[in-house]
Order: structure tokens, then sequence, then C-alpha cells
């Protein structure tokens, strides 16, 4: 993986790691759909005038946008109704690691496999999040993972994949360069939020279930959503494999399972750090694989 590509994707896994956490702490508010709106509007109208002005975004990406905000849509509404129900080491690893196999198996269908050393990297990091959740082999059970947010967290995993394919493939037909990333990332967060808002409607379900999130961690949020994605679609700009900043973008989860621990005071035994380990390997395989 190219050197640049993989600072890109370490970088934006502290941001990502980091509006998750708030998201988690801030359950059952409004603040998903809120930083989404926000931030979307305030760099809409800069965004459109660009089209005007220069090198062009939507005339070539447009059909991956609609394909992409969709899912992104779906992967708030499995996102924000996991953290509802579940813990948040559970529900994030899970979240997070199961896209990486996913899209493993899409660059194996398109033609572009990964390489030996990247699959040792996706299936460890791939066990590394099935192993995460649980504080010792004892509870490898169906029934610790079974449970009502694990819905909610497989069509989180499964929108994960839906959009980091297409926004990978924007990426290729896209003029290079990190400006045009942010521009395309800022027309998916609109399309993000509407989406996201029609599935809530259409599903009946309440975009919060207390309270108003307040606007300064809303805008953090935005913030930090916008920035660590922004840098993920420039990383597939410059990666041949999709699959290997998705499975890169996995280093969020030692980064979240840590600050769970320590935040929130959920529980990080020996078996959790171990895999934790096994990711950051994965990980490592992955940023050497060609």
């Amino acid at each position: 993986m190219p050197p640049l590509a993989l600072a890109i994707v370490f970088a934006s896994t502290f941001m990502h790691a980091g509006w998750n956490l708030i998201a988690r702490d801030q359950r059952g508010s409004n603040i998903l759909i809120r930083a989404l709106f926000s931030i979307s509007i305030i760099g809409l109208v800069p965004t459109l005038a660009a089209e005007f002005s220069g090198v062009t975004v939507l005339p070539v990406a447009w059909g991956y946008l609609l394909v992409a905000g969709t899912f992104q849509g779906l992967y708030f509404v499995g996102l924000s109704l996991g953290y509802r129900t579940g813990d948040f080491t559970i529900v994030y690893p899970l979240a997070r690691g199961l896209p990486a196999v996913l899209v493993a198996l899409a660059d194996l269908v398109g033609g572009n496999p990964p390489a030996p050393l990247g699959w040792l990297g996706i299936t460890l990091v791939s066990i590394g999040a099935i192993f995460l959740p649980l504080n010792s082999f004892r509870e490898f059970t169906l029934a610790r993972y079974w449970n009502r947010a694990l819905f909610w967290t497989l069509l989180t995993a499964i929108a994960t994949a839906g959009y980091s394919v297409a926004d990978s493939a924007a990426a290729k037909v896209m003029s290079p360069g990190a400006m045009n990333a942010l521009r395309y990332g800022l027309y998916e967060m609109f399309l993000s939020w509407a989406f996201y808002t029609l599935f809530l409607f259409v599903l009946r379900l309440p975009a919060a279930t207390h309270g108003q999130a307040g606007w300064k961690r809303t805008l953090i949020v935005g913030a930090l959503l916008f920035s660590a994605y922004g840098l993920v679609l420039w990383a597939y700009q410059l990666s041949t494999h999709t699959s290997y900043v998705v499975a890169m973008r996995q280093f969020s989860i030692v980064i979240g399972v840590i600050a769970g621990a320590l935040i929130f005071r959920e529980p990080a035994r020996r078996l959790r750090l171990a895999a934790a380990v096994t990711i950051t390997m994965g990980g490592v395989c992955i940023a050497l694989a060609r």
C-alpha cells in the first residue's frame, strides 16, 4: 500500500473513532442527523460554486454518489440504532471489521484480488474484530452475538461495504487530488442526510429518543466525520485495492475499544487486548502488501 495512502488512512482512523465515541456518548439523541445536515449545508454552496469555476465532480460521479448516499443512509440508520440497543465495544468492532472481508471479495470479483499478504492482513483484521467484543473464549457463543443490536450491526457492515465500493469506483474516475475528494465527500454527506432522514420516516423510527444534541458537539461530530471520510476518499485515489483501504480503516477499532474502556468503563480484558494486537498485525500486513 502506498506510504501516503497509508498515512492518510491512519490519520482518518483517529477522527473516525473520535466522532463515534461522541455519538456513542450521545446515543438516543439526534446528533448524527444534525451533524450530517449542519456540515453539508455549511459546505454545499461553496462546493456547488466550485463546479462552475474549475474541475467538475458531479458530471462524472453523480451515479456513484446516489449509490453511496443510499448505502450511507442505511449505515447511519444501523449505526445509530445499534448504539441505542448495544454496547459500543460490541457494535463498533463488528460494524467496522466485517466490511473488510466483503470489500475484499468485491475486489476479487472485480478482477483485482488482494495479494497473499493482503489476504492475510484482511483475515487477521476480521478475526480480531470477531473476538474483540469478548472478555474470554468461553463467551464465544451464538448467544453473545445474537442480540437485539445484531441486525443493526450487520446492516451497518453491509452498508459500509456498499458505499466503500461505490466511493472507490468514483475516486478512480474523478480528477485526482484532495480537494476533489473533499468536494465529493460533501455531496455524499448531503445525500446521506437526505436518505437517512427518508429511511427513518419510512421505517417510522424517531431521529432521537431523548433531547436535542448540543450544537457544539454536533459541529465537532460533523467536522470529524467529514474530514475522516474525505481523507479516505483521497486514499482511494492513491491505492489500487479498495479492500486495503477499508481494512486499514479498522485500526480505529483498536482506538475505539481502548477509549471505550477508559471513557465508558466498558470491560477490556486480555482477550480484547489480544484481538486489538491481531488487528494491528493485520494492518501491518496490509501496509506491506502490494
